[in-house]
């Protein structure tokens, strides 16, 4: 990890910068990221450092161990003006919940002020502007390793994270905006809206036969998921799952096999 540190130094953002983006996010805005951060927290829990699993069937003669290790490195890639402070702290906060470092965080071009808040209040220190082109030559270099990436935006699928995946990065991509419905009983403004999901919600009921990546009401209703993949209140605005992302995307597997009659076996 310090050698792709130090390739990337060069490129790293001002920490005025961040300072900045923090302080013009407001108290309400800020308050709405620590929530998510603790839902994040309570939904997934935090992952042991290793684990294993050691199984062994007599009567085949066979004996396995599955290991699961964190990443020692993790990538969070963002294009260039990405400002949907939810999905980027939950993007930053996933790594921590395996284990791991926070990711090294690279901005393809101009940073937004959301997600440069988001990232600093879950505690991703190393923030990187780097070209679009270079990206690419980057990647190149970490090739040699399974480096868990990930990779947010909104203009569809990303070259930069299709060619990673030729490689032996282990890639993550969400590069479209979802779909959010709230209904009457949600109070927070449209520039509140803006901050967290970069957009903001359409209002009304379900629309039948139209799924929403989340829906937003006040109401105490028990939700069925038969419209939606997420039901929060408007305390949740700031939060965020991704679609089969958790924190076992930036724990390595390791899986060892013998027959249990060897005795030079490295179970």
């Amino acid at each position: 990890m310090d050698k792709l540190r130090q390739t990337l130094e060069p490129f790293r953002i001002d920490d005025q910068r961040v300072a900045e983006a923090y302080e013009q996010a407001g108290p309400k805005r800020r308050s709405l990221i620590k929530t998510a951060i603790a839902f994040s927290f309570f939904h997934f829990g935090k992952m042991p450092g290793e684990s294993s699993v050691f199984y062994q069937d007599s009567s085949l003669g066979i004996s396995s161990r599955c290991s699961r290790t964190p990443a020692t490195c993790n990538l969070l890639i963002l294009e260039s003006g990405f400002s949907a402070a939810a999905r980027v702290c939950a993007g930053a906060i996933l790594p921590l919940l395996a284990g791991c470092n926070p990711p090294l965080a690279i901005i393809a071009g101009e940073p937004a002020a959301p997600a440069l808040c988001a990232l600093d209040m879950a505690g991703t220190t190393d923030i990187f502007l780097m070209p679009a082109s270079r990206i690419e030559e980057f990647l190149a270099k970490t090739c040699l390793n399974p480096i868990p990436a990930v990779f947010l935006g909104e203009s569809g699928p990303s070259a930069i994270a299709a060619n990673a995946r030729n490689k032996k990065l282990s890639v993550y991509e969400d590069c479209l905006p979802p779909t959010l419905l709230k209904d009457a009983s949600i109070c927070l403004s449209d520039a509140d809206w803006q901050f967290c999901q970069g957009q903001i919600p359409q209002t009304g009921s379900p629309a039948p036969g139209v799924f929403y990546d989340a829906l937003y009401t006040e109401k105490n209703e028990a939700a069925d998921g038969s419209q939606s993949r997420l039901t929060l209140d408007a305390s949740g605005a700031g939060f965020w799952l991704f679609p089969g992302l958790g924190p076992d995307f930036y724990r390595q597997k390791h899986i060892a096999i013998k027959l249990s009659g060897n005795s030079n076996g490295f179970i």
